[in-house]
């Protein structure tokens, strides 16, 4: 079996991962009336931005909603609103906005915009999901007509790291006042001043955008007069529209659809290595056996990961023993020196065995239930994981029930307890923001950390967090930060499995599109699509 591989190579199910790091396909040639796109992950819950914390209202509000920042195609950073920052300390960043920006509806956009913006996050009573992002500001300030002052209580690259995210979008201070909290709903709509404007959100149907052509930013104008986002969630109902033309591309393909469209008479199905999302396994309470770190050891011991990625993800996948994609590790995100240094403490990442996990759940005591892992319904590679789970978990003597979850209600479980009662595990897809582990260590690790879940305590990763974000230099956080890699997942604080490949299905009509992950949900990605010739 092979496919387009991005620069020639091919996939075999046999053999290793041998697809490219390649970011991008051939720039556009022309412009098109209408791209009709996917969202494999289904509709939005919302696009009000403290709560966009999910890969499809990311991958729509990534060409609606300028930030100040953004991601490369290649996951470097760049710049967006802001034409320069400055960081005169580790406490301290100035934003300086470029100038003659305007809304959709031909408002100058302002310093206090920004402001605004971003500092609804700071209201509690907002209950933002980017608490990680937060959780260390101390003001945020419009300190000239174009610039703005951000102040930290103590040095934390995670706010700089998610700035390219929904939780960075910027939007229009009086739209939002008066829209209140319909905003990013399909009745109170948005104001921003990306290379699209939202035209129509129908519920249940379609979210229809229109072209900016009054865009500020000429590097980003849009090829398409019009693009429409569906929510397709079935990876066979998706891969059928595909292959009929009915939906002209999608990212985060599940590697069950590869079979249907590597072959495609209608377009082209790209398999990247370029990416930054995990698939893992979060604990999803502090009580049960699965508080217990020695089940967590057993499960984690006893999961064949390189078996997963060659069996169900027809080797499209890179088997991961720790919280930090391969993408990150290497250079151009990495300095060399850094880069080394996570690569040699990886290697030191006990992986254990099948007669070492029996030994910790007798130790422990088999639990008198199954765990119960909550999975997204209509992902057949997902589902397909879970039941080799489910044998692999009867192989060191406990017993793993499968939760198929509406994608929605899955996502909520990470805010709602209530939602999440009687659940062990959730499946858990993240990417991680930035070039520092701590982006998404703030996220999993520490009191005040909206994933953990599992109420996870260490004094020590604690204290080394603190120590990493008080240093710019790569190479010193690498040293404080590698070793917390180890631990944590000794500890199975999340029992990581795999970083799939970034999987793009594109017309043969069209070219120019991004296929790293997850470019799609923090770059402006989709103004570059264009006509093929």
């Amino acid at each position: 079996m092979s496919i387009a591989a991005c620069g020639g190579t091919t996939t075999s199910d046999s053999a290793q991962n041998s697809a490219s790091r390649v970011y991008d396909t051939p720039p556009a040639k022309g412009d098109v009336d209408m791209i009709k796109w996917n969202l494999p992950t289904g509709e939005p819950a919302t696009m009000y931005p403290p709560h966009s914390f999910d890969f499809s209202a990311g991958t729509v509000m990534s060409n609606l909603c300028d930030t100040l920042v953004t991601t490369e195609p290649d996951l470097t950073d760049g710049m967006g609103l802001a034409e320069k920052v400055d960081h005169p300390d580790l406490t301290t960043y100035v934003f300086t906005i470029h100038d003659g920006v305007r809304f959709w509806n031909g408002d100058p956009l302002t310093a206090e915009d920004v402001a605004y913006s971003l500092g609804i996050n700071l209201d509690p009573a907002v209950a933002t999901y980017y608490g990680a992002m937060y959780k260390n500001v101390e003001s945020i300030k419009a300190t000239g007509p174009l610039e703005v002052t951000v102040k930290l209580r103590k040095p934390d690259v995670s706010f700089y790291n998610y700035l390219d995210s929904a939780g960075g979008a910027i939007g229009q201070e009086k739209f939002m006042r008066a829209a209140g909290a319909r905003y990013g709903t399909p009745s109170g709509g948005l104001m921003c001043s990306g290379p699209y404007r939202l035209k129509k959100w129908t519920p249940g149907e379609q979210i229809e955008l229109q072209r900016n052509d009054d865009y500020w930013n000429p590097k980003h104008r849009a090829h398409s007069a019009a693009m429409s986002f569906q929510f397709i969630t079935s990876s066979n109902t998706m891969m059928q529209a595909l292959q009929s033309g009915a939906v002209d591309g999608s990212f985060q393909l599940s590697s069950a659809s590869v079979p249907g469209l590597q072959n495609s008479s209608t377009g082209t199905l790209y398999s990247s290595t370029a990416t930054r999302t995990i698939s893992a396994l979060l604990p999803a309470t502090s009580d049960g056996p699965i508080a217990d770190v020695r089940i967590r050891r057993a499960l984690s011991m006893a999961i064949d990961r390189a078996g997963l990625v060659q069996g169900v993800l027809h080797g499209l996948g890179t088997p991961l023993n720790w919280m930090m994609p391969d993408t990150v590790m290497d250079t151009p995100v990495q300095t060399e020196a850094s880069s080394k240094v996570y690569k040699d403490a990886l290697a030191t990442v006990p992986k254990g065995s099948l007669d070492e996990a029996k030994k910790l759940v007798e130790e422990a005591g088999a639990p008198n239930r199954p765990l119960v892992l909550a999975i997204p319904e209509g992902d057949e590679e997902i589902r397909r994981v879970g039941t080799v789970l489910q044998s692999t978990a009867e192989q060191v003597g406990l017993k793993l029930d499968l939760r198929v979850t509406p994608p929605a209600d899955l996502n909520n479980m990470y805010y709602d307890p209530q939602q999440r009662a009687g659940i062990d595990l959730l499946w858990d897809n993240d990417t991680m923001a930035g070039g520092s582990p701590l982006s998404m260590f703030g996220s999993y690790l520490g009191p005040d950390a909206g994933n953990n879940l599992l109420n996870y305590q260490n004094p020590e990763v604690d204290a080394a967090m603190d120590k990493a974000a008080a240093t710019d230099d790569q190479v010193e956080q690498a040293k404080i930060l590698a070793p917390v890699l180890v631990k944590v997942a000794e500890d199975a604080v999340m029992i990581t499995l795999y970083t799939p490949n970034a999987n793009t299905f594109l017309s043969k009509q069209l070219t120019g599109v991004g296929l790293a992950d997850p470019f799609f949900a923090s770059g402006i990605w989709a103004p570059s699509i264009g006509a093929a010739k």
